[in-house]
This record gives structure tokens, sequence and C-alpha cells, in this order.
């Protein structure tokens, strides 16, 4: 699936880019494989079933951590069911908390007990006031000013 947006590509970066590549970048590991699934459209829109779909693609088909840099709001019971079965399958969900600079209580997916939800910090290790907040966080990361 092409990337129009980048930003699957970006975190594939980070995550999977070799160390020592002469591109200034180094992934957190250079030795994963990435499992290249497109669920979302163009213009970073998608329709939940999509969502689902690919969340159980991936667990049905060897993934180990699953990586949802999406989210909104909402939550179906077609996703929920998704994650839900994903996590019983021993699969690690990583959600980004979303950047609404809002409470994550109820949430869409990212307030979800069964995954670990990352929120963002800038520059100065305080939360980026883009990044939605509350207790559901369970690790924050850099966000601003990420080449």
């Amino acid at each position: 699936p092409w990337d129009h947006d980048g930003h699957g590509t970006f975190v594939s970066g980070l995550i999977a880019a070799t160390w020592n590549n002469d591109a200034g970048i180094a992934g957190i590991n250079p030795e994963a494989q990435i499992m290249v699934l497109k669920a979302l459209n163009s213009f970073g829109h998608s329709r939940a079933s999509y969502v689902a779909e690919a969340i159980a693609y991936a667990a049905d088909n060897g993934a180990r951590v699953i990586n949802l840099s999406v989210g909104g709001p909402e939550i179906t019971t077609v996703q929920r069911k998704a994650v839900e079965y994903a996590a019983s399958k021993g699969v690690l969900i990583v959600v980004a908390a979303g950047n609404e600079g809002r409470e994550l209580e109820g949430f869409g997916i990212a307030a979800m007990p069964q995954v670990l939800t990352v929120g963002a910090s800038d520059r100065d290790d305080d939360r980026a006031g883009f990044s939605n907040f509350g207790p559901e966080i369970d690790i924050v990361s850099p966000g601003v000013d990420i080449v």
C-alpha cells in the first residue's frame, strides 16, 4: 500500500530504521519486521470496520505489536471487539493518545484498558499542548520537533 500521507512511513522509520545508516536516524528496533497494513485513505479518513479488519488481520498473521497512530473520540463495537481479540492473542496494541489536547476519559480506542496509550511531550519534557491527557496515558514520548 502506498502511504499518501507519509505518517505511516515516518512511524515505521522511527520504529525500524537501521542504525549507522548515514541518514541521521536510528530506529528503536532495527531488527523489527514491519507488516504494512493500510486502513485509511489518502486524507487520513477511514471506516471503523477497516481499522478493525486491519487489527484482526495483524493478530491472525503473527503481529506481536500493533501500532495505531489513528483514532478519535468514538469507538464502535467492531473496533472494541477487534482490540479485545488481538489482546486475547497476546498482541501488544500501542495507541496514540490523540492530538486534541483533551481529557481521554471515554476517548475511543486510546481509553481502552487493553492498549498501551502514548501521549506526547515537548522539548522541556512537559506534556505537549496538543497531546490528550489523563490516567489512561501509560507513557509519553517526544512529540515536538521530531526530525
